[in-house]
């Protein structure tokens, strides 16, 4: 009965991870600053992207791979086309 319990537990505190993990993911950041000013390429990367990632050099990929890799995490994590456009510039000519 103490194995069945011991595995709910973890089966539990599991599922409250994933949903912890999940929901930043889906929680979108303010594209503006209270001040009024639109956040750049570099902020938004900051931002967005370690939330679930550590954050890798921009150089650590050439501007093809970068392209595809926020593209695709766009769709994951509710970046906007404005964001998306914004954060793929940054990595792409930060070298």
């Amino acid at each position: 009965m103490r194995s069945v319990s011991n595995r709910l537990v973890q089966v539990a505190v599991f599922i409250a991870a994933s949903l912890v993990i999940v929901l930043f993911c889906f929680i979108p950041t303010r594209t503006i600053y209270a001040g009024g000013r639109e956040k750049g390429g570099a902020e938004l990367w900051a931002a967005n992207c370690r939330q679930c990632h550590t954050l890798r050099s921009p150089s650590s990929y050439s501007s093809d791979q970068w392209e595809i890799a926020v593209n695709h995490m766009r769709f994951r994590c509710g970046l906007t086309a404005k964001e998306t456009r914004k954060i793929a510039e940054f990595l792409k000519n930060a070298d």
